[in-house]
């Protein structure tokens, strides 16, 4: 071999081979000499050492497994699960089996699906969290409910207010709290109850006015009211029918009254309770504390008059 001074090593001169160094293949000989020139010995793969390719083909089985769906909006006899074979593509590997017998694909086809519909959703603007909705309009629109609690509370408040004051300082023609003490002679604790009914009545009063914790105001209003209401039907010996009540009875029961519903619509928005959830709309607190006055003015009844009954028979 000669050597390559060719500065190109990949590349190949052909003066650096000779006849050692290219393989060739000598076909075998017969035996009567002459080569064997049989096409066995000429395929390809008989020199690599390695079988032939064989082609497959499609079977009739093969082909009478196959179905297809009916084309879209056409009408046939067969159900619409068949299936039809139907060549799409085929393949042949004509380098190495040519005329080979393609292999066909059976294609799926069917009644076309219908576009799925999407439904718009409508979204409502509601405003911000803080805009009064539907739902606030009853509450909000009082008209003149508010005002009404106004004038009720001043008035009533007022009077709890003139009747602790003329009994505290001995205005007008009550003679004090003296001439109190003895308007309760016959009862225990006389001189204690001529002393706290107007101090309960100046507080309740001047808290009803001003609408400052006005449960507790009613409530406080409740207990002196149903008690001076007890107190004139028993030195009154009032009858129970209603008809033959006189004026000083059907006062201190209407005061009595007006104390209890106070306590259920709540002072109003025109109240120092503005802000407050019983100024507008109270709930089961203020049953609680009507029950609480009424419970109290009964006991008080039956504390200092050890539960005689206050009408007449």
């Amino acid at each position: 071999m000669t050597a390559n001074n060719d500065p190109r090593p990949d590349r190949a001169v052909p003066g650096d081979f000779d006849d050692t160094d290219i393989p060739t293949y000598a076909p075998q000989a017969d035996a009567d000499g002459t080569p064997d020139t049989g096409a066995s010995r000429d395929s390809v793969y008989d020199r690599a050492g390695r079988a032939a390719p064989r082609s497959i083909g499609a079977t009739a089985d093969d082909t009478a497994a196959t179905a297809t769906f009916p084309a879209p909006g056409q009408n046939t006899a067969q159900p619409e699960d068949t299936y039809a074979a139907q060549p799409e593509d085929t393949y042949a590997d004509t380098d190495f089996a040519p005329g080979q017998p393609t292999t066909t694909m059976p294609v799926m086809t069917g009644p076309a699906v219908p576009a799925q519909q999407t439904s718009q959703v409508q979204v409502t603007d509601h405003g911000y969290t803080g805009e009064p909705s539907g739902e606030d309009e009853p509450e909000t629109r009082r008209g003149t409910m508010d005002f009404g609690l106004f004038l009720i509370r001043l008035f009533f408040g007022a009077l709890l207010i003139l009747h602790s004051v003329s009994v505290f300082f001995r205005l007008g023609n009550g003679g004090g709290i003296s001439g109190l003490e003895e308007q309760f002679t016959g009862y225990d604790l006389a001189g204690v109850l001529a002393v706290a009914v107007p101090g309960v009545e100046l507080a309740a009063g001047v808290l009803l006015v001003l609408g400052l914790v006005t449960p507790l105001a009613a409530a406080l209003a409740t207990v002196v009211t149903a008690f001076l209401a007890l107190h004139q039907i028993n030195i009154a010996e009032t009858p129970v029918n209603p008809f033959q009540w006189g004026d000083g009875v059907r006062f201190a029961v209407l005061m009595t009254v007006v104390a209890v519903g106070l306590q259920l619509t709540g002072p109003g928005r025109v109240s120092l309770d503005f802000a407050r959830s019983w100024a507008r709309r109270p709930l089961w607190s203020s049953i609680v504390f009507t029950l609480i006055g009424i419970g109290c003015a009964v006991g008080l009844w039956w504390l200092v008059t050890g539960g005689a009954y206050p009408f007449s028979s």
